[in-house]
C-alpha cells in the first residue's frame, strides 16, 4: 500500500492538492523536531504540487497547562514560520477556541 501511495503522489501536478494532518498522539517532546524536519524536506522535494498542512490540535483530554499542549503550540508556530517562503503550501489553523 505504501508503494501505491508513493506512486500516486509522484504523479501529482500543479493543479493537484495534497492534504496533510497529523494527530497529537504522534507529537511529543522527543519527536517534534524530527517531524517538522521531515515535513520541511517533503515540502522542498515536492514543489510541483499544492500542499495543505493542518495544525496539530490541542489535547483537550489533558489539563490546559500540560507540557504536551505547550509542545503543540511550539510545533504549530514553527510550522507556520518554516512554510512562509513556500508558495505552494498553505497552513490551516484548526483550533476553534
Amino acid at each position: 500500500m505504501a508503494n501505491s501511495a508513493l506512486e500516486s503522489v509522484q504523479t501529482l501536478m500543479k493543479n493537484d492538492v495534497l492534504l496533510f494532518g497529523g494527530g497529537t498522539r504522534n507529537l511529543g517532546t522527543n519527536n517534534a523536531k524530527e517531524g517538522l524536519r521531515h515535513i520541511q524536506n517533503y515540502v522542498k522535494r515536492n514543489n510541483y504540487t499544492n500542499i495543505v498542512l493542518l495544525f496539530c490540535t490541542y489535547r483537550y483530554d489533558f489539563i490546559s497547562w500540560s507540557g504536551i499542549n505547550d509542545e503543540i503550540t511550539t510545533f504549530n508556530r514553527k510550522l507556520i514560520k518554516s512554510m512562509k517562503c513556500q508558495d505552494h503550501v498553505i497552513v490551516i489553523n484548526l483550533d476553534f477556541k
